[in-house]
Order: structure tokens, then C-alpha cells, then sequence
């Protein structure tokens, strides 16, 4: 426990100053302009800040998993910042005043990016289903700070924009009229190659998603909390001496219940209790059993001139209980059995040493067990911190399977709301969906099993990965609104829109990215799955949602729909 909070710790002073830094180069070398930098950092420093204040008001206790939120509510104000930077730096440079870019840039982001942190914020929220307080305490602090820097980026960020006198930019982002010329005959040819590639565009999705579903499906719960740190850590050094010396001084606590008051005493029921210890030393990941069973063996030993044939249980319960009686007499004062045994006598613990430390086949070594202890006659059930962690992990990714599903449920029903069409509420989450596997089967193809920190990708790609569906498909609708076809609409939001997905998804997935630098391995492994999904996710909307709104839009029934 004290090297999981201390590793998250030095994680965090590395990681946290490596993702500011290069998320100012990445602002500096877009925009060119040190204002934009300095407002966008503004505002990550006070959503980071109010979050972290609400977490400390809450007392929300530091852990972990909690370490990780400041590093992804970096990504998220970011992307907000980027959107309403494009947009104001471009009504600018189109020979808009201020007023009038703070109008564009409102009229064009106020709607998508309220939607998009709602999502963002459901996938977060999705979380908060789990009964597991570090990463509920997660998704609802990212929640919070998702929709406390919306709320910022629109009264602290645009204000300024509007307000502080600022010179245009010479940036990356920059247009001549060559330049927004090819700008846009780029634009047409691409949209050329979607509308005559769209059914094999379509299918090649299709199909690699189904392959990266089964390869997801191939993957296993599991996890082995010794394995999320180097081999040359302190830790896996003394875990892997004791291991090698003593063979595992981990296990678990299995409670046998006699059924009556000195039912322990009985020499039937220590024969039985006896059977099951004899069955457990033989396996071989176990290296030692401790019960009470041992204390009247051995004392009836002693008292038969330590002979080997007197290592066993009395004949009659009046003998147990004498040498119970007698082992009592001899500790020291105040000490008992009473750690072992019910004051009753109905009770026993027979604490279970073993090697293993996966939760697989931790799991199934206590179901082993559990079976063998039935099998025998007798009543018990196991007991203990280390169980209790081990089943933990597949408790919390069924419950993960339960909250993504019902964030896609709610996601999809804002949409609907949003677009005003179910159609396109149903559609929207199509490219949301697809990058989830492509996620999991790349776990399945590293040899990572599905843990804790796979089931948090996922809710986390869920949620920022409807960002750019919902950008895209607002824009698209608004370009047909305003009368444009299906290849002028598309054309004009790669032209407009683009750059703006595709810097935030380079933020991002940079952003994330940041957590290979960890020595913790559920954050190197949270910051490749997610700059993956997120990766796939942008592919998957210039791409697939483009060539599906191409397909789609041939039939009477979508385009009429589409059109509301």
C-alpha cells in the first residue's frame, strides 16, 4: 500500500511538469502566440485547482488511481481551449473584429462543446457505478472538472479573447488564398476518394472491428499487483527473496465452522479439518498451513515422549480439550487461542501460506478449496485481505461491462436530443464504440490482461472520444442547413473543422502519452491504451463516419431525417 501511494506520487511530479511542458510547445507551435498560451494555461491551472479544491472539501482521500485525474483533466481543458482558439484566430483572420470572432466563435462551439462535455462528463460519471471509492472518486472529480473548464473556457477564456487587445498571429494556421485554395481542392479530392471508396471504406472497418472484437474476447481478467512494478524495484526484490526462500507468505484466512458450541473439540471433526490440511500441503503452490489443528497434534506429541506415532488427533473430545486447556495454561499471561478459535469453540481459522499472486489463479486456487472443504463435509469459507483484494479485480470490470454500457446508453440519448433524430443519435455512437476494442485487442496482443486500469481506458476513451463525433457531426448539419450538398458540407468541414480535431487529438494522445514515463505500470499502460483508442478514434471519423454519412445519405428514409 505504501509503495503503490508512493510510486503514484513520484509518477506524478515526473509526469504532470513533462505533460505541462508539452503542452505549451504543442500551443506555442500551433498558434504562435504567447497570449494563447498563457490564457489556456489559465485556464488548466484553475479547472485543475477548483477540482483538486472540491476533492480536499469532499475529503476525497489521495490514492493512486485519484493521482491520475489531474493528468487527464490537462487533455480535456486543452481540447476545449484549442476548439475556441481555432475558431476566434480564424474569424480574425477572415477580417473579423474582436466582437464579431467572439460571436463566430461562440455561435459555432457553444453547442457542440456543451454537448461534448456533457458525454465527456457521462463517461466519467459511468464510474461513479462501481463500488470501489478510488475510481468512483475518479470519475466524478473528472466529471467535475470536465464541466468546470467548459464553464471556464466560456467566461474566463473567450472574455479575454474579447476584451485584452491582441495582434493576429503569424501561426501554423496561417492561410493565403493559394493556401485556402488547396486547402480546399484537398478537401474535395479526399471527399472524391471517400464517396467512390465508401463501401469498401465501410467493410474494411467493419471487418477489422469484428477482429479486434474477437481478439478483445480472447484477453483474461487478471492482474498481479507484484508485476506493476520493475524488477530492480525494493519491492519485487523483497517479494521475489521471500517467495524464493519461504515459498509465499501470502494466502488466505479459511474460517471452519464445527455447526455446535466445542464442536471443535471433537476428534470427527478434526479428522476432517485434519484430511483437508493434509490435502492442502500437497499442493504445490502452497507452503504452509497454521490452525489449532497443529497446537493438538503437537501437544499431544509432547506429551508421548515426542514420539512421531503420537503426531495425530486423541480418540475422544475430553483429550482435545485437555490439551487445548494445557497449551492455554502455558503462554504467557493475557495470551490466548482466542486468534485461532471462537471463545465458543464452534470456530476455527486455519490461515492457508501460499505462492500465488495473480488474481486468476489466486481465484480459482480459493474455489479449489472451497470445493474440497464441501467435499469433505464441512462448512467454511475463506477469509482475508489478500482474497478480498484478488476478487476485487473481477468484481470491478464486470461492473465496468455494466457502467460502459449504460454510458452508451446515456450518451446516445443525449445525442438523440441534441440532433434531434434518433437516426443520428444511433449513428453517432458508431464511431464511438469501434475504439474500444481496437484497445483491448491490442492489450490481448502485448500480453496485458484486462485489469482495473484496462476497464478505466475504457470509460476514459468512451468519454473523450465522442469530442470528435459530435464536432463533426454538427458541423456537417450546420453546412446542410445551409443548403450545401453532401460533398460541399463534408469539404468544408475538413477545411474548417480538421485542424482543430486533429491538434486535439495530437494534445491528447501526446498527453496521455506522457504516462510512459511512469514507473507505475497501470499508468504506462493507461497512457498507451488510451493514446491508441484516441487515435483510432480521429481515423475512424475522417474516415468511417464520413464515408457511413456518404453510404447512408442515398437512402430516402436517412437523408430525410438527416435533413431536420
Amino acid at each position: 500500500n505504501h509503495t503503490f501511494k508512493w510510486t503514484s506520487i513520484k509518477d506524478m511530479t515526473t509526469m504532470v511538469p513533462l505533460l505541462t511542458l508539452m503542452i505549451i510547445g504543442i500551443l506555442f507551435w500551433t498558434f504562435k502566440s504567447v497570449p494563447s498560451v498563457v490564457f489556456t494555461m489559465m485556464i488548466i491551472v484553475m479547472s485543475v485547482l477548483g477540482t483538486m479544491g472540491i476533492m480536499g472539501w469532499a475529503d476525497v482521500k489521495f490514492n493512486n488511481i485519484v493521482a491520475t485525474a489531474p493528468g487527464i483533466l490537462l487533455a480535456i481543458c486543452v481540447a476545449d481551449a484549442v476548439h475556441i482558439l481555432v475558431t476566434f484566430w480564424q474569424g480574425r483572420k477572415q477580417g473579423k473584429d474582436r466582437i464579431d470572432s467572439a460571436k463566430f466563435t461562440i455561435d459555432k462551439n457553444l453547442g457542440p462543446t456543451f454537448l461534448t462535455s456533457i458525454t465527456t462528463s457521462i463517461g466519467f460519471l459511468s464510474l461513479a457505478t462501481t463500488e470501489l471509492n478510488p475510481i468512483k472518486h475518479l470519475g466524478m472529480l473528472s466529471a467535475f472538472g470536465t464541466m468546470l473548464a467548459w464553464f471556464l473556457t466560456f467566461t474566463v477564456l473567450v472574455p479575454m479573447l474579447l476584451l485584452i487587445p491582441l495582434k493576429v498571429p503569424k501561426t501554423a494556421l496561417d492561410e493565403t488564398e493559394e493556401s485556402k485554395k488547396k486547402a480546399r481542392e484537398k478537401s474535395y479530392s479526399y471527399v472524391k476518394v471517400l464517396r467512390k471508396f465508401s463501401m469498401p471504406i465501410i467493410i474494411f472497418f467493419m471487418v477489422t472491428s469484428v477482429l479486434a472484437t474477437y481478439l478483445a474476447l480472447q484477453n483474461e481478467v487478471n492482474s498481479n499487483p507484484y508485476n506493476y512494478f520493475d524488477k530492480d524495484h525494493p519491492l519485487s526484490v523483497a517479494n521475489n527473496f521471500i517467495i524464493d526462500t519461504f515459498g509465499g507468505t501470502t494466502g488466505a484466512e479459511l474460517v471452519i465452522d464445527s455447526g455446535v458450541p466445542n464442536g471443535i473439540k471433537g476428534p470427527e471433526f478434526l479428522r476432517k479439518v485434519d484430511k483437508l490440511n493434509e490435502w492442502l500441503l500437497e499442493q504445490g503452490h502452497i507452503s504452509k498451513t497454521i490452525s489449532v489443528l497443529d497446537v493438538v497434534k503437537q501437544m499431544n506429541q509432547s506429551l508421548h515422549q515426542d514420539k512421531l506415532e503420537f503426531y495425530s488427533i486423541p480418540d475422544d473430545q475430553e483429550a482435545v480439550a485437555q490439551l487445548l486447556f494445557l497449551y492455554t495454561m502455558g503462554l504467557p499471561q493475557g495470551m490466548d487461542l482466542n486468534d485461532r478459535m471462537t471463545l465458543d469453540y464452534r470456530r476455527m481459522r486455519m490461515s492457508i501460506m501460499w505462492s500465488t499472486q495473480d488474481s486468476r489463479t489466486y481465484v480459482t486456487h480459493m474455489d479449489q478449496v472451497n470445493e474440497k472443504v464441501e467435499e469433505l463435509g464441512l462448512v467454511g469459507e475463506i477469509n482475508g485481505k489478500f482474497p478480498l483484494y484478488q476478487r476485487m479485480n473481477g468484481y470491478i470490470v464486470d461492473t465496468f461491462v455494466w457502467s460502459i454500457g449504460l454510458a452508451i446508453l446515456m450518451v446516445t440519448l443525449v445525442m438523440t436530443i441534441f440532433f434531434k433524430s434518433i437516426k443520428l443519435g444511433i449513428l453517432s455512437m458508431f464511431p464511438n464504440i469501434m475504439p474500444l476494442p481496437f484497445g483491448l485487442a491490442a492489450m490481448t496482443l502485448l500480453g496485458i490482461p484486462v485489469d482495473m486500469g484496462a476497464s478505466l481506458v475504457t470509460s476514459v476513451c468512451l468519454g473523450i472520444a465522442v469530442d470528435d463525433t459530435i464536432h463533426f457531426i454538427a458541423t456537417f448539419r450546420k453546412g446542410r442547413k445551409k443548403g450545401m450538398n453532401v460533398d460541399d458540407a463534408l469539404a468544408a468541414l475538413f477545411e474548417s473543422t480538421g485542424p482543430s480535431l486533429v491538434i486535439t487529438t495530437i494534445i491528447l494522445v501526446f498527453g496521455f502519452g506522457m504516462f510512459l514515463t511512469g514507473d507505475f505500470l497501470p499508468n504506462f499502460t493507461f497512457g498507451v491504451l488510451t493514446a491508441l483508442g484516441l487515435s483510432m478514434a480521429l481515423i475512424i471519423d475522417i474516415m468511417f463516419l464520413p464515408a457511413l454519412l456518404i453510404a447512408l445519405l442515398k437512402l430516402p428514409f436517412f437523408k430525410k431525417a438527416q435533413d431536420k
